[in-house]
Formats: structure tokens, sequence, C-alpha cells
């Protein structure tokens, strides 16, 4: 890929559990399929991701098309909840750590 040139991937990534830990399994479709289908291919399951890098890496090994990328996962990420946009992780994340900061103050 030369210099200037992008590449969206996109992919529907779901939470199905949590470890006594913490730590966050997802599943995510296989290859450069966008969505699940489990009548034809089973789902990637990635168990104990401890950051959403973690997540992005293991997701754009399965693609294939691009090697690792060097910017912020937290920024890489859209969250959407009832088909609604949040934002990106990133900004669940501040949006969170200012109410809390609102709580204490």
């Amino acid at each position: 890929m030369s210099t200037g040139e992008r590449l969206t991937t996109e992919t529907k990534i779901q939470v199905v559990g949590v470890s006594g830990d913490g730590l966050l399994t997802f599943t995510f479709p296989p290859g450069q399929h966008k969505l699940s289908a489990p009548a034809l291919r089973q789902d990637i399951e990635l168990a104990r991701v401890q950051s959403p890098r973690q997540l992005s890496e293991a997701m754009l090994a399965e693609d294939g098309r691009i090697g690792t990328r060097s910017a912020n996962a937290w920024k890489e990420f859209r969250c959407t909840r009832r088909n609604q946009d949040m934002g990106s992780l990133w900004d669940v994340r501040e949006l969170h750590h200012s109410r809390l900061t609102l709580k204490k103050g």
C-alpha cells in the first residue's frame, strides 16, 4: 500500500463473556466477512482480551489484507447499541472518565 492510501475494515464483533478477572471474550466472523453466518461458518473466538490493541491485531491478522496498524486501537473501534452509534471506544471511555471525575468533585 502506498503512502496516502487507506483501507477500512468493517466487522461485527460481539462480547460473549467476561472472565473472573475481568478479561473479555469476543467473537467475530472469519476472514474478510463483515457479519456472522453460523449456518455457513463458525465465528472466531478470542478469549482473555487484555486490550483493544490485542483484539485489533487478531482481527487484522485474520482479515489478511493489511498488517498491524500503529494507530491507537481505542480510536479504531466504533461502538453501537441497538443500532445507534455511541462513538469510538476512546469516546466512550472519555465520557465514562468525565462522569467519574464529576462525581468525585
